[in-house]
């Protein structure tokens, strides 16, 4: 085969698997955003004691030092803060 077709068949190749990843990155992220939309929802709905229970202890574990903390933690932690926010406590 010619160079020139072998080196055209490579960057088609790598181009669609970029556009793949891409589009399964933009996936992910929306289902994240629903899971994030829906855990909010369900936190909204918490009786007050559950929710500044749950919220102390993600504090405890998220001002952990030299702990590899997921990012998951703090985001929920966020969303813990948010709504004690919002029913005027912290």
């Amino acid at each position: 085969m010619n160079e020139n077709v072998l080196l055209f068949i490579a960057i088609s190749a790598v181009v669609v698997l970029a556009f793949i990843a891409f589009r399964n990155a933009i996936q992910r992220e929306k289902k994240h955003q629903k899971d994030m939309d829906d855990l909010r929802k369900q936190i909204s709905e918490w009786p007050h004691e559950k929710l500044v229970y749950v919220w102390g202890e993600y504090d405890k574990v998220c001002s952990m030092q030299n702990v590899g903390i997921p990012t998951l933690f703090y985001e929920m932690l966020e969303l813990l803060e948010d709504e004690c926010r919002k029913r005027g406590f912290k």
